[in-house]
């Protein structure tokens, strides 16, 4: 009987379908009233119906919030952090609060940590050179110069890029700048770049994460940007650079009255174009010990030899460099 007991919303009495209800501690919500809460809100199982009625509550309270909200700063490009200077809060223009014009806006005070993390995707490498087909222009099995599948996209994730320097200080195929070393410090999963073989792994997107420290709220993920297997080595360094972007912002957030302020203080033109991206990084840091710091992938097949002329990173086996075609010096 219990089973197929008819089951009544909490919050409005009226009867909530199986598949659509949402499952409370001590009771449930109807698809209508679900749709109430927080898109941003979570973990609605281990909490009750009197922790909903307050979080309505809040966000009604919210909208006040908002309605004196005056964005002054901003980073991202599809889901963007919106900042006002002036009163210390922020909020982001995600999901169904943002198209309902009640986005959940924050206080300084509440920013607890920022990161960013890459998503990976394994890559065909046919002839087992450690050098993905997409970028392979020599197949070990025949001894012959190849087309390759791909233009070049990155592979190995940005901990990868950075082991394309070489001693001297030359730039890697990817045109790695000191902005690479400076994003580097916020990944977190950058283990995953590589393979149980060793052999790098794409990247397949790059997205941002923000905790809060918030009664419903505790973290919230913006997709910085997806990386398609055909995309140019740029729109990677592009992510990078908005990436950064919105670790910068957050760091002015975290430490609002740290030497140089926000560094970006009057909206961008047209709401969110992209924030231009200092060279060498945050320029009260040593970017260099940050990235000495990481633990960086040591796969001797995928980070040697360099090329001579364009520094590109290659295989020992590799005949020719990947990038601009050079025959390799053994």
């Amino acid at each position: 009987m219990g089973l197929f007991e008819k089951k009544f919303c909490d919050l409005c009495n009226e009867k909530v379908n199986m598949l659509t209800r949402l499952k409370l501690s001590d009771g449930f919500l109807c698809s209508d009233c679900k749709k109430k809460l927080s898109c941003l809100s979570g973990s609605w199982g281990e909490r009750s119906v009197s922790d909903v009625k307050a979080h309505l509550e809040a966000r009604e309270n919210n909208r006040q919030k908002y309605a004196q909200f005056h964005m002054s700063a901003g980073a991202g490009v599809r889901d963007k952090i919106m900042v006002d200077m002036s009163n210390g809060k922020f909020c982001f223009n995600i999901g169904r609060d943002y198209s309902e014009n009640n986005p959940e806006v924050f206080d300084f005070s509440q920013l607890m940590d920022f990161y960013l993390k890459e998503s990976y995707t394994d890559e065909r490498d046919s002839d087992d050179d450690g050098i993905p087909d997409r970028v392979d222009t020599f197949d070990n099995r025949t001894g012959q110069a190849v087309q390759p599948k791909g233009n070049g996209a990155m592979f190995g994730g940005v901990m990868n890029s950075m082991g394309m320097m070489n001693p001297m200080g030359m730039q890697g195929a990817m045109g790695m700048n000191a902005s690479t070393v400076s994003v580097a410090q916020y990944m977190r999963n950058t283990d995953r770049s590589v393979d149980y073989d060793g052999n790098p792994r794409r990247v397949s997107s790059v997205d941002a994460y923000i905790v809060v420290n918030h009664p419903y709220i505790n973290e919230i993920k913006l997709n910085v940007a997806h990386i398609p297997e055909n995309a140019a080595p740029t729109q990677l360094m592009q992510a990078y650079n908005d990436a950064l972007a919105i670790m910068e912002l957050c760091r002015q957030i975290k430490n609002p009255n740290a030497s140089g302020g926000f560094a970006n203080q009057n909206p961008y033109a047209g709401g969110y174009n992209q924030q231009p991206v200092q060279q060498g990084g945050f320029g009260n840091q040593n970017t260099q010990q940050s990235y000495n710091q990481q633990s960086v992938p040591q796969n001797s097949a995928a980070v040697m030899p360099f090329c001579p002329s364009c520094g590109a990173q290659n295989t020992a086996m590799s005949a020719f460099c990947p990038n601009c075609g050079t025959p390799l010096k053994k």
